[in-house]
């Protein structure tokens, strides 16, 4: 059944070009048209064969038998060329028309057959198969007509009555108009049909350019949306590797093997600026030649005739699509197949990071959203590269913050432990049981800051931490006969031990806030003794006495430099709570003469000896344990030393110590150079007032004897001297006693 049903299809042509053929429609309605005529034509001819079975020739019955056959086989035998299938399906029906013709004359179907025979000769072969099938017509209907006027071929008067030559021309005459009628309006129907074909080959063409060019621009706009998906993709990885990794140095391996993998390029390689700003050095590279060129440390200067030159020197992206024109590209002959590059700064706040490079084997490779992408990307790269800067910067200075704090902790912890706290507490022990017992675990948790348990289990040190250092230890030990320390002993221990840790990190804080209270009364104290202009022995006592509550048992020494001699004397020197002085002597090569020469404060306060002698400095004998100095110096001008030490204790001294010396000793060089300018000022004053009283008197003078009479005695009155003479000219005059008569004087 399907096919028969395929048999009534016709198969209509697919493509534009097949449509304006006549043969490409002709074709299916030859093919409906015999299979129409296999299908109804078994029943005709059996009809037909019944009908001439019982008078006529039995020469029709092999007739209708054959033109059938003949039919069904041009139906089943598509395979045979077109022309010859219509002209045999033509043939049949033109002999079934004659046939018809001479058994039935012009009443039958013989004319009916004639004009199917001149109308299918139109539709299969056109204009020339219409004029033939026509003219064939005319002969076969002008021969029946000649064969039955003249008797040569018989006919049936019952079927038709009359052979007169007027019915065969009226007969003609209708059927050459019935013809006419028929051919005619398929004729016009086949062109109107090739017309219509044609327009429709056109709009079809139309349209199959219409949708490959839709099909190209869908294919285009896909393959860019992929792309541009991908650039995202590359991106959004880019920028979660840049939150994820505090490093960069994977960072750029990782984002230029992407940027070659996922945009397909030839090469990708990421510069950085070195620290003088002068080069750029490669620190990203893919391929072969990029390790090559990473391991003998590429780099390009900045402004060079290169690409990453050009764009570290103008720090704008340039973009080269055919590298042979473009002055600027450097031909790395690790990179022979380069034909386009990339170059795009990577800037942050203005200041130039490095430089993304991406090479390609292709001629106008970089279509600007490609540019754009790797914009991006280059973006997210500086931004990356910075925040590590900035992360390492961070660490760094936390790093070395934490480490003064620790330091502070520590120097303020020892402070905390000389200043009288006992620096271990024994509780169910004797002292050296206990000590022998505990000291091995205590050093080793204060310095692995766990705590350390004994081999049987039964003694255990716990360190105290305070901001992660480790400073004190919590030791138990348990009796022989007793069990071992469980973990819940041990989890109540360090949990005792961060108590202790809080309440003596508390005590030290206080402690050191009390220090700072103190360190502050002192300043403001001796302040206050240089503003009341005291006496210089008052003022070194209130030092010494200030001194002594911030730093109590230690010794004090304020020396005066004189320059003229470079000789030093020592108006105040407590020792052991003794005060005297010492005289002035030459400045030797001591720890004191170091401080003057370099004017520069000194704080030794471990292996004392060790330090001086590294300096080149004599230490005197006994040796201070702990020694620290800082210059007096007014200005410019140096005037001593103040000077403070420790000779049983080494660490005594901080840098928090050494501050206040150094304020101490500038607020103390301050009143000494106060005091000799005001001792100068009232000297200076004496000294006019003198000159003026003697000025005044030598004018009361009557005469020239009087006069240097008066001169000698007040000036040796004003400098106390035992004896004064004047002379005049080159004669010496014989000095006189103080108070006696006058000489002459020549």
């Amino acid at each position: 059944m399907n096919r028969i049903r395929r048999w009534f299809q016709p198969e209509l042509p697919s493509s534009p070009a097949a449509l304006e053929s006549t043969a490409a429609w002709r074709d299916p309605l030859l093919n409906a048209a015999l299979a129409a005529a296999a299908v109804l034509g078994l029943p005709a001819a059996i009809a037909a064969s019944l009908a001439v079975l019982p008078t006529g020739p039995v020469y029709r019955l092999a007739l209708f038998g054959g033109a059938y056959l003949i039919v069904l086989g041009l139906a089943l035998t598509r395979r045979l060329r077109a022309g010859l299938r219509g002209g045999a399906a033509v043939a049949v029906i033109f002999v079934l028309a004659v046939d018809a013709m001479v058994a039935t004359g012009l009443p039958g179907s013989g004319r009916v057959l004639l004009v199917a025979f001149c109308a299918l000769g139109v539709v299969l072969f056109g204009a020339r198969g219409a004029i033939v099938t026509l003219l064939l017509s005319l002969a076969a209907t002008a021969a029946v007509a000649f064969g039955m006027t003249t008797g040569t071929i018989p006919f049936n008067p019952s079927v038709m009555p009359s052979t007169r030559l007027s019915s065969w021309l009226s007969s003609g005459a209708v059927f050459l108009l019935t013809a006419f009628l028929v051919a005619l309006p398929v004729g016009l129907l086949e062109g109107v049909l090739r017309a219509t074909l044609r327009r429709i080959g056109d709009l079809a063409a139309e349209a199959e350019a219409v949708r490959a060019n839709l099909e190209r621009l869908v294919a285009e706009r896909a393959r860019a949306a992929e792309r541009r998906a991908l650039q995202l993709q590359t991106t959004a990885e880019i920028a979660r590797i840049a939150v994820q990794s505090p490093d960069p140095a994977p960072l750029m391996i990782q984002a230029v093997d992407l940027i070659r993998d996922r945009f397909g390029f030839y090469h990708a390689s990421v510069f950085t600026l070195d620290e003088t700003g002068a080069w750029a050095v490669l620190s990203a590279s893919t391929g072969e030649a990029g390790r090559a060129l990473l391991s003998r440390g590429h780099r390009l200067a900045v402004g060079s005739a290169s690409i990453v030159g050009w764009v570290t020197g103008n720090r704008l992206p340039r973009v080269s699509n055919d590298v042979t024109r473009d002055p600027f590209h450097f031909k790395n002959p690790l990179l022979p197949e380069t034909k386009s590059e990339l170059g795009l700064p990577m800037i942050v706040g203005g200041r130039l990071i490095g430089v993304l490079d991406v090479q390609s084997t292709e001629l106008n490779a970089f279509a600007e959203e490609d540019v754009r992408a790797l914009e991006a990307i280059a973006g997210e790269l500086a931004i990356a590269i910075d925040n590590a800067r900035l992360v390492r910067q961070t660490e760094d200075e936390l790093s070395r913050a934490e480490g003064l704090v620790r330091g502070r902790a520590r120097e303020s912890w020892g402070r905390f432990a000389r200043a009288g706290v006992p620096t271990m507490l024994r509780v169910g022990a004797e002292d050296g049981e206990f000590r022998e017992a505990s000291v091995t675990l205590a050093r080793q948790a204060m310095e692995s800051g766990r705590p350390a348990i004994a081999d049987d289990g039964r003694e255990v040190a716990v360190p105290v931490l305070v901001r992660g250092e480790a400073m004190a230890t919590i030791a138990a030990r348990r009796p022989p006969e007793a069990e071992p320390w469980k973990r819940d002993d041990l989890d109540l221990i360090e949990a005792t031990a961060a108590q202790v840790g809080l309440a003596l990190e508390s005590a030290r804080q206080y402690a050191e806030e009390q220090r700072r209270v103190a360190e502050l009364e002192v300043v403001n104290r001796v302040s206050q003794a240089v503003s009341q202009l005291l006496r210089l022995d008052s003022l070194y006592r209130v030092v010494y006495a200030q001194m002594s509550q911030v730093l109590p048992r230690t010794d004090l020494a304020i020396g005066l430099y004189d320059p003229a001699t470079d000789q030093i004397a020592y108006p105040f020197l407590a020792v052991d709570g003794d005060v005297g002085d010492r005289p002035l002597e030459p400045l030797g090569n001591d720890l004191a003469a170091y401080v003057l020469r370099t004017r520069q404060p000194l704080t030794l306060t471990e292996d004392l000896e060790g330090q001086a002698a590294a300096l080149g400095i004599d230490v005197p004998q006994p040796a201070p344990l702990s020694w620290m100095g800082a210059p007096l110096l007014a200005g410019e001008n140096l005037i001593g030393i103040l000077v403070m030490q420790d000779r049983r204790a080494e660490r005594r001294f901080t840098d928090d110590d050494a501050a206040l010396l150094a304020t101490i000793a500038s607020q103390v060089a301050t009143a000494i150079q106060n005091h000799r300018l005001i001792e100068e000022t009232q000297r200076t004053a004496r000294r006019e007032r003198l000159i003026h009283e003697i000025t005044s008197r030598m004018r009361r003078a009557p005469d020239m004897r009087t006069i240097l009479d008066t001169t000698t005695r007040e000036i040796a009155r004003a400098l106390n001297a035992a004896r004064a003479s004047v002379r005049l000219g080159e004669a010496p005059a014989a000095p006189r006693p103080l108070g006696g008569p006058p000489q002459d004087t020549p």
